[in-house]
């Protein structure tokens, strides 16, 4: 494999953007906590019809993707989404 592999997040109101790129003649699978399949689009279509996508299913609470090489654009809504925050430091009594 050669070339750049990267994904990145951020939270814009209530929805929550996923980036993916998957290097030149692999593939991917990606993983979208916190989503339903017919809530998510990739590019503003629907996840299932979007270019690249070979597979998109539902899996308990996240939607699971198979995806060719590429850049990819993903949206939700993030409502009940549990993100990481700042971890507190451990008191002692």
């Amino acid at each position: 494999m050669y070339g750049r592999a990267a994904s990145d997040w951020k939270l814009a109101g209530d929805q929550l953007h996923v980036s993916a790129t998957v290097p030149a003649n692999t593939h991917a699978t990606i993983r979208l906590p916190g989503a339903t399949l017919a809530a998510v689009t990739e590019g503003g279509r629907t996840v299932a019809g979007a270019p690249g996508i070979g597979a998109a299913r539902q899996d308990g609470a996240a939607v699971v993707v198979e995806a060719g090489s590429g850049t990819y654009a993903f949206a939700y809504p993030a409502a009940g989404l549990r993100l990481p925050g700042p971890s507190l430091p451990a008191t002692q009594p």
